[in-house]
């Protein structure tokens, strides 16, 4: 079907099966992330952020600069999250919560590994001084807590995640949007 502005508008019935199809991608990759945060394309997008985060909130201290990383990591896809929303598209906005839970399950490993300094970091090094998370929680004297603060990360990302597959599911079916008013 074309619209009046020469636009191809696939019928509703199709929208709403697409829209399925997606969510059950995102439920079928986001379980599959789960077991493994760290191993995935979307890892390696998220290392860009998360380094963009220690540039942008560098300037206001040591403990902003290392906290920035993980915190503009999920602060970003949280402002699509908002964009969405704002435009009345729910169903976009619970797409991307998917990724605000996946790197919540990201940043959850990295707060883990705290005390054993197990993960390579983007100096090729283990255990060296540039672990944020070993800083951030040593600093704020919670290094016993690594795996606690971790595994609740993990779960508000478990959470986000199962709003994200709901919302896609209640919102699949498009809201009509109202017709402009001529002039």
């Amino acid at each position: 079907m074309t619209t009046s502005e020469g636009t191809v508008q696939l019928p509703e019935k199709a929208v709403v099966w697409m829209r399925l199809a997606l969510v059950a991608v995102l439920a079928w990759w986001g379980f599959a992330i789960m077991r493994d945060p760290m191993e995935t394309i979307v890892h390696a997008i998220d290392t860009g952020i998360h380094e963009t985060g220690h540039i942008i909130f560098g300037p206001f201290g040591e403990t902003m600069m290392f906290l920035g990383g993980s915190l503009f990591q999920v602060m970003f896809p949280c402002f699509f999250v908002a964009y969405f929303l704002r435009r009345g598209d729910r169903f976009a906005a619970s797409a991307v919560m998917w990724w605000v839970a996946q790197n919540l399950w990201d940043v959850s490993v990295y707060i883990g590994d705290a005390r054993a300094l197990q993960l390579t970091l983007l100096d090729g090094q283990q255990g060296s001084d540039g672990h944020d998370w070993m800083n951030i929680l040593d600093a704020w004297g919670q290094t016993n807590n690594d795996t606690r603060i971790a595994r609740g990360v993990f779960l508000v990302g478990v959470l986000c995640y199962l709003v994200s597959i709901a919302g896609g599911i209640a919102f699949a079916q498009p809201v009509p949007r109202p017709e402009p008013i001529a002039e």
